[in-house]
């Protein structure tokens, strides 16, 4: 081991650092990492005989023989962030060098990676005062900018990264209209995405791998998608616990699934310019939903919102139809089993929104969200039982909605009521109708 005189003379490559030594016996790492202290590294030596001096902030030397027969890995990936690790074989060691400058410690990798390799090192390097830069390959720019970008705007197809991955820590990705038909698989893997916009495209459907992503933001405006979400939305995945805005308008969307009542962060849904005919029976059961727009739809009637929404936006054309027959839609069916334990259920305290595993399974819990409170009672119905329009005005719906002004007003300020599917569970709660569509009609 030379001592800090002899590291001072030979090693003229030095590089001030942060350093961990992890010893390994050559069963790979065992237990976290030591803390790392401030050291001067240095690479030493002649003639194919080399070793890697560390000399510490404080006192004491320590060094290391470095050969290719001992060197086992040297893992380059974060040089541009001034980190490398090295393992070695004798003594098993590994070397966890962090918080140095990234030029020098790219040489100290080039040098380290012809050792490894039994190519000869000049000699010219290692004499002086210091690293000859200039023999040495610069980093790549813009493989450093890529690895550190965290948004990426893409509007041509030439801009398109077609080859290759897209920026691993990428937050934010927008795509304009490039003529996708497919949805790359590339940006599954992209761990820290958290807002998506694609739009302008050809998409038809999603994968399901895309439930892997952490998204806040999910927005497929002026795509074909023909339903949503077309994959098994898993509800204990990071899409369903995290999406709070969807944007699915301009597409052609003539159905949803229930699935969409797993998204329990969503706040925000915008589905203008769609095919819909009417909406799931789930979409009131999601906790957060704040904002509904739907706007060039053709939808007759629209469920009924768990809570006041805070923006509501139905716009004009909708084909709506509020006749009241006088007589329940269909006769009430007798409860089998599964509709009289969900009732059960409804009536216990769960916490179905803690991340151990959930107490049902997940089909039946997607039946709990979608069975309907009684409109006069407020108890949960048989989910078997048809809805029964009513006419509503708005201000019951949302605290600000936008609704088109019709020439055959009711009376009310110049806006028309909105029919609203609504269920009863008794003939009983069926007769307060009336007495309800006096109170949600103004």
């Amino acid at each position: 081991i030379h001592s800090a005189q002899r590291l001072g003379a030979d090693g003229a490559m030095r590089i001030d650092c942060q350093l961990a030594v992890l010893l390994t016996g050559g069963t790979g790492s065992s237990g976290p990492p030591p803390r790392a202290r401030r050291a001067l590294l240095s690479l030493c030596g002649r003639d194919g005989r080399y070793r890697l001096a560390c000399q510490w902030g404080g006192s004491g030397c320590q060094a290391w023989p470095v050969s290719a027969a001992n060197i086992e890995r040297l893992h380059t990936r974060f040089l541009s962030e001034g980190r490398l690790t090295l393992c070695l074989t004798g003594p098993h060691v590994q070397l966890l060098i962090s918080g140095a400058e990234p030029r020098q410690l790219a040489g100290l990798a080039r040098l380290l990676g012809d050792v490894a390799g039994g190519r000869g090192v000049d000699r010219r390097l290692l004499l002086g005062s210091g690293l000859d830069y200039s023999s040495l390959t610069p980093l790549d720019k813009r493989r450093v900018r890529a690895r550190t970008q965290t948004q990426l705007t893409v509007s041509s197809r030439e801009a398109y990264p077609s080859a290759g991955d897209f920026p691993p820590h990428l937050v934010q990705l927008s795509l304009g209209p490039i003529g996708l038909r497919r949805f790359d698989a590339r940006l599954c893997r992209l761990g820290q995405l958290s807002v998506l916009r694609i739009h302008g495209n050809q998409l038809e459907s999603l994968p399901d791998a895309i439930n892997r992503l952490p998204l806040t933001e999910l927005s497929l405006p002026g795509n074909r998608l023909v339903t949503f979400p077309g994959f098994e939305l898993r509800a204990a995945g990071p899409l369903a616990s995290s999406l709070a805005v969807l944007d699915l308008r301009d597409n052609c969307l003539a159905w949803l699934g229930s699935e969409l009542g797993r998204l329990a962060a969503l706040r925000s849904l915008d589905l203008c310019g769609n095919r819909l005919t009417r909406l799931p029976d789930c979409l009131p059961a999601v906790p957060l939903l704040r904002s509904i727009a739907l706007d060039g739809n053709r939808l007759r009637l629209l469920p009924r919102p768990a809570v006041r929404l805070d923006r509501l936006s139905i716009g004009s054309g909708q084909p709506f139809s509020c006749r009241d027959s006088g007589r329940l839609p269909v006769r009430l069916p007798v409860p089998d089993l599964a509709s009289l334990c969900l009732a059960v259920v409804r009536r216990l305290v769960v916490d179905f929104r803690s991340k151990s595993p959930p107490p049902l399974p997940w089909h039946l819990l997607d039946d709990l969200a979608a069975m309907p409170a009684c409109a006069a009672c407020r108890r949960h119905c048989d989910p078997r039982v048809a809805p029964c329009p009513l006419p509503v005005h708005p201000r019951h719906l949302a605290a600000c909605y936008e609704l088109p002004a019709p020439a055959d007003s009711d009376g009310n300020g110049g806006v028309a009521t909105v029919p609203v599917m609504l269920h009863f569970c008794s003939a009983a709660c069926f007769e307060r109708r009336l007495e309800l569509c006096r109170y949600f009609s103004c």
